[in-house]
């Protein structure tokens, strides 16, 4: 279970989008305010876009996942509808129908999305993460495994592919493959919150509490109001039989998450 929270807390990552160049400057404007995750007015500029450029595909797939971001799914659905229609291999597209009917919770219609996205770009990193996620909440952990290769291989350099692989090797039990990779997320970026947390997860199945809780501590440093390395903490230092300070992180963690 808290590798399931430790991924949806840290395992989020956004696309980057092909920007199609069209020397239209409401287009590129909308681009720019895109790039800067101001949505809403990315939204404006591409109803204009469109409302004279209606065959641009890219700019529904800029729109569409705009509307994704403020939750505006049967929108973005539509855009990426759209997008598919005026060009049927549009690895983005596929990619963001899959995130949303996985975010709505219909699995089949995410993977069938995400299968056409490698199957239209084998290469196209986001879809292997999202069916590698996708199996691993359906415990078809060696199936995770192999997608999250398949994304190591094409962005080696990511952390995100070691990280949410290390997840897998956790779940199947594999608790030194797991360190090993969490390991190399931290090597990749130093401020990697999640990765801290699950390398400190092995190190307490290895019955390092101090390792565990130094590792706990960097995460509350790097991100000091997310619940998840307080809650862990917390078991860690009861299982040390320090008490007085499990009761602290617990309490802190319910603070900031009252589901913990």
């Amino acid at each position: 279970m808290l590798l399931r929270i430790l991924l949806l807390l840290f395992g989020v990552v956004c696309p980057t989008l092909v920007i199609a160049q069209t020397g239209d400057p409401i287009y590129e404007q909308g681009v720019a305010k895109f790039q800067q995750k101001d949505y809403q007015f990315a939204i404006f500029l591409f109803d204009q876009f469109i409302q004279d450029s209606p065959e641009f595909p890219m700019a529904y797939c800029y729109r569409g996942y705009s509307k994704q971001m403020i939750h505006d799914f049967e929108g973005a659905l539509a855009d990426y509808d759209e997008a598919i229609r005026l060009n049927p291999r549009s690895q983005v597209a596929y990619w963001g129908r899959g995130c949303i009917w996985h975010t709505l919770g219909d699995t089949v219609k995410a993977l069938l999305n995400y299968n056409q996205c490698i199957e239209v770009d084998p290469n196209y990193p986001r879809a292997y993460l999202g069916r590698g996620n996708i199996r691993l909440d359906r415990l078809e952990i060696e199936g995770a495994i192999q997608d999250y290769t398949e994304l190591i291989r094409i962005t080696p350099l990511s952390p995100i592919g070691y990280f949410s692989r290390g997840n897998a090797k956790h779940d199947k039990g594999d608790f030194l493959g797991a360190f090993t990779d969490y390991n190399e997320a931290i090597k990749l970026d130093s401020g990697y919150v999640g990765a801290y947390v699950g390398r400190g997860i092995c190190k307490r199945n290895f019955r390092d509490f101090q390792g565990a809780i130094s590792d706990y501590s960097k995460a509350i440093e790097l991100s000091p109001n997310a619940p998840l390395p307080y809650h862990t903490r917390g078991n860690t230092r009861y299982e040390i039989q320090d008490y007085q300070d499990a009761i602290l992180d617990h309490t802190m963690a319910i603070l900031l998450d009252s589901t913990f």
